[in-house]
């Protein structure tokens, strides 16, 4: 089994050097999730009922519902083929009760921070970065991040962390803001979870007495039936719901721990070299492309293959558990079709690969052999 996200092993914390990061941000908050902090910036920065919220038209529902939590409308605008913001049609799309205006880094790639930041103090809209793609990397010379009145990260996306997100606070003001922390049971749960799954991916085997003795733990404190972890939800939510009652409530101690102590540079220069390995397998593959180059500033969340006959082939490889998500896959239901072609067509034909730190050269080169023999094989059958 291939892990489609990072995994706790001893490598995670070997080795120490300068890769910036929204986590470098003076003024942050620790939160569960990226939508978390997406709803609390809003809600600080007093977006309410009625505002519109300008955001890209290739969005998933965690973009959305934190808009929706305010009372506020999102807008959706198109994008340019390169995933950057379309600014003509952003302007096209503004009214009197434009608010703000969400700028997203998709898979890692930096916007054109300038240009959206001078649109944005053109038409006096709050500026959003989502960062939820990149934890790390750096656009001109200025850490992603950096480049919104707030800005909003995902922790799981690049760590081995069961939750967490990040809200950093730049240019907003806001009121000095409490985060409630996690009862004990959830910390261990926390722990525990990411031990097993690093085990059942074939990371650490030597972790089972240990994984004995937390579940025991874990047991006992479940037996205590405290208050406090009565009501908690212990599976990670990957639903893109947004709980108003939990959007104060902190991540795991491990998952804090994880993101200030974990290795960067290992973490971007694997990135980047499995990145590589996909473009350079794939080259040439019939039916497929890969349409987006990672520059030397930039971080990678996946590697975004585009596949002319996607409709086909997805359900096969999820049969075979070919470690594959795609973002965006359904577009809002309320998106008018011809809004924004450039997101339909990727709904339709864009699956991402994991590209993260703790996959072997033999793992990706076992999902490219995989890409390679079926879609090779299904051009000679046609021809």
């Amino acid at each position: 089994m291939i892990p489609l996200s990072p995994q706790l092993v001893p490598a995670t914390f070997h080795g120490r050097g300068d890769v910036p990061s929204i986590l470098d941000r003076p003024h942050k908050l620790f939160l569960t999730a990226g939508r978390m902090a997406f709803a609390l910036g809003l809600r600080l920065a007093g977006v309410k009922a009625g505002d519109e919220v300008l955001i890209p038209a290739y969005a998933s529902g965690s973009m959305v519902t934190p808009i929706l939590l305010q009372g506020a409308t999102p807008v959706f605008y198109r994008l340019r083929r390169d995933l950057s913001a379309d600014l003509d049609d952003l302007a096209g799309r503004l009214t009197p009760r434009s608010a703000a205006l969400l700028g997203v880094n998709f898979f890692g790639f930096a916007q054109d921070w300038a240009a959206l930041r001078a649109f944005a103090d053109q038409f006096g809209l709050l500026l959003v970065e989502d960062c939820a793609h990149a934890l790390y990397g750096s656009w001109r010379g200025q850490p992603l991040g950096s480049f919104g009145d707030f800005a909003i990260a995902s922790l799981t996306k690049f760590l081995p962390v069961w939750d967490g997100g990040l809200l950093a606070l730049n240019a907003l003001s806001a009121p000095r803001v409490a985060t409630r922390a996690p009862s004990l049971r959830s910390e261990l749960k926390a722990v525990y979870n990411l031990l097993e799954e690093a085990k059942d991916h074939g990371r650490n085997p030597v972790l089972r007495p240990l994984l004995a003795a937390l579940e025991r733990s874990r047991q006992q404190t479940r037996r205590s039936n405290s208050p406090a972890a009565a009501g908690e939800s212990l599976r990670r939510d990957v639903t893109g719901a947004v709980d108003p009652a939990r959007i104060l409530d902190a991540p795991a101690a491990i998952s804090r721990f994880v993101a200030r102590r974990a290795a960067r540079p290992r973490i971007a220069e694997r990135r980047r070299q499995a990145y590589a390995l996909y473009q350079e397998g794939l080259a040439g593959v019939p039916g497929c492309a890969m349409p987006f180059q990672p520059t030397a500033d930039e971080v990678p969340f996946m590697a975004p293959v585009w596949v002319d006959d996607l409709d086909r082939w997805h359900p096969r490889w999820l049969e075979r558990r070919l470690p594959m998500q795609r973002f965006a896959e359904f577009l809002w239901p309320d998106l008018p079709a011809d809004t924004c072609p450039v997101a339909r067509d990727l709904s339709r034909h864009l699956v991402q690969f994991p590209c993260h730190q703790d996959l072997e050269p033999a793992e990706i080169r076992s999902i490219i052999e995989t890409i390679r023999t079926d879609l090779s094989s299904a051009r000679r059958a046609a021809s």
